[in-house]
């Protein structure tokens, strides 16, 4: 009786709010970390580092496969400033595997079948696209 008169009463809802609160607060640092580090990816891109820029994208994607915007800069990056086709279809077959519906990297796989000499194959990945929606992440 006495150790139970100091003691508040229990408050499941409150208890919820606050971790609720807890959770939607991590949710936002992990949102601001990705997008703070997708803007330091992007950085010695746009500064014309081609080459630190695509270690980034490499270390980037050595922590975390799935992580498409990498793959997708990274293969880009690779047809651009590399002239390296050959692993920029690599890196869109990659993102394939992960989601077959990203229309932009059907346009890209057919910049890199250009790339190799290979227009029919080109025309192949445009004709596939149309019917896919294009989607911001890619």
């Amino acid at each position: 009786h006495g150790a139970a008169a100091g003691r508040r009463p229990v408050d499941d809802e409150g208890r919820a709010q606050r971790a609720a609160a807890r959770e939607r607060d991590v949710l936002d640092l992990v949102v601001a970390g990705r997008e703070r580090r997708r803007g330091e990816l992007h950085h010695r891109a746009r500064r014309g580092d081609a080459e630190g820029a695509l270690d980034d994208y490499t270390k980037s994607l050595d922590a975390n496969p799935r992580f498409l915007p990498a793959r997708f800069n990274r293969a880009h990056l690779l047809l651009a400033s590399f002239n390296d086709p050959k692993r920029a279809l690599d890196d869109f077959a990659g993102m394939l595997k992960i989601n077959s519906q990203l229309a932009p990297v059907y346009s890209g796989r057919a910049r890199a079948r250009v790339a190799l000499g290979d227009v029919a194959g080109a025309l192949e990945e445009l004709t596939a696209a149309p019917g896919l929606a294009p989607t911001a992440d890619a």
